[in-house]
């Protein structure tokens, strides 16, 4: 019953089937339990098996090697890397996207 993040599935392009996915767990007492790697599976389950699609795209900041490790987990391969694409503060980084197909459909 307490608020601890957000996750999304936007935009999503039902046409070609696929869409973007993020997820924040923006309290620190929460990081390193698990949720973030439960709160992916359950989007995954409810992308495909709901909803149809057949792929799902997110965005990471290479540095968020813990991040990474749940995609990764739940199947996300790397793809591609947008050099100097997201401005965080003063700050200018890259972008990792990372992909997730659907073989069932």
């Amino acid at each position: 019953n307490k608020h601890i993040g957000n996750i999304k599935l936007e935009p999503i392009d039902l046409k070609n089937k696929k869409a973007t996915t993020g997820i924040l767990i923006g309290d620190k007492n929460y990081w390193g339990g698990g949720l973030a790697t439960e709160a992916i599976k359950l989007i995954i389950n409810y992308a495909f098996k709901e909803l149809g699609l057949r792929e799902l795209n997110l965005g990471v900041l290479p540095a968020h090697r813990s991040a990474i490790r749940v995609y990764e987990k739940n199947g996300f391969k790397k793809d591609h890397i947008e050099k100097k694409s997201i401005k965080i503060g003063n700050k200018i980084c890259d972008n990792l996207w990372m992909v997730l197909k659907n073989y069932n459909k």
